[in-house]
């Protein structure tokens, strides 16, 4: 595989296999009842339903906001206008920071975004939104050698940066558990930025932020139209990996179909490893080193 100078990669479907269902039964009964706690009377399906149309507003309303076709929502804001717009209300004398859910919708009617920054910061915010997150997940895991991918690349004086379409409140925790944050340069996700893949100004933001040179950087990740088209858009090489296991011809048409977009007929063809074993992004001599060392190994 062609050597490059930095190398930046997506995190989920790439470099961390995982599987959440957002929509089953279980994980809104659980949401329901913790909100009834602090008073919000939720029934599950109302709740979810109303979670995702909440954010599908905050999208809209940030799109409107920067520009972007492809914005990016802290998901915060929409845990805490479900404490502030649920259907009905009891009373409840437990407190979210200093205040109850009373408290806070009166407060909420004359400085509604003061409301949403501070409950969003709030310990109660990183608890729910965690448990909304683990209760979703099904399973979560590496790829087979990403650790030693990383290190690898890091240890031969390469750029390892991450670019991950993701919420920071519970990616960050992920990526702790999993044992990954150290093997990043820097880490860029996308709730931060409030942009996502493949809207070219978030990659943009790295490389002028790093100083990185688009044509020695190359992107790395599973999904043509987002982590290709974030590079294509600027002029990068990119690397796909097959981690689905998708078809060779189901992936070769989606890949024809990207090039004839207007906007990347003259960006480079995206290089797909069909295996999806990320050690194949190796520049071939350090290939032929970790095979003789796993040789020596027997």
């Amino acid at each position: 595989m062609k050597e490059y100078k930095n190398y930046i990669f997506d995190l989920y479907g790439t470099l961390i296999d995982i599987n959440c269902d957002e929509r089953s039964s279980s994980l809104w009964r659980l949401l329901a009842d913790q909100y009834g706690v602090y008073g919000c009377c939720w029934k599950k399906k109302e709740m979810r339903d109303r979670f995702f149309e909440m954010d599908r507003e905050e999208r809209i309303l940030l799109s409107r906001k920067n520009g972007s076709s492809h914005p990016e929502i802290k998901l915060e804001r929409v845990f805490a206008r479900m404490l502030l717009e649920a259907p009905a209300y009891t009373e409840s004398s437990v407190e979210i920071a200093g205040r109850t859910v009373e408290a806070w919708r009166k407060i909420n009617a004359d400085y509604p975004e003061e409301v949403l920054k501070l409950l969003s910061e709030s310990d109660w915010m990183v608890a729910t939104a965690n448990l909304f997150r683990v209760k979703s997940r099904m399973y979560m895991k590496l790829f087979p050698h990403t650790m030693s991918t990383l290190k690898r690349l890091r240890k031969t004086g390469h750029g390892v940066y991450l670019l991950s379409n993701a919420q920071r409140i519970f990616t960050m925790p992920e990526i702790e558990q999993l044992e990954l944050q150290n093997c990043f340069d820097r880490m860029y996700i996308s709730s931060d930025a409030e942009i996502m893949k493949p809207d070219g100004a978030f990659m943009m933001k790295l490389l002028q932020e790093e100083q990185l040179d688009p044509e020695a950087s190359v992107m790395v990740g599973n999904e043509l139209r987002s982590d290709a088209g974030v590079a294509m858009g600027c002029g990068m090489n990119s690397i796909i990996l097959n981690t689905a296991g998708r078809s060779k011809k189901e992936l070769k048409k989606e890949r024809e179909k990207l090039m004839k977009d207007e906007k990347y007929s003259s960006a480079p063809v995206p290089v797909i490893i069909w295996s999806g074993d990320i050690e194949e992004i190796l520049p071939s001599d350090e290939k032929e080193k970790e095979g003789k060392k796993k040789e020596e190994g027997k």
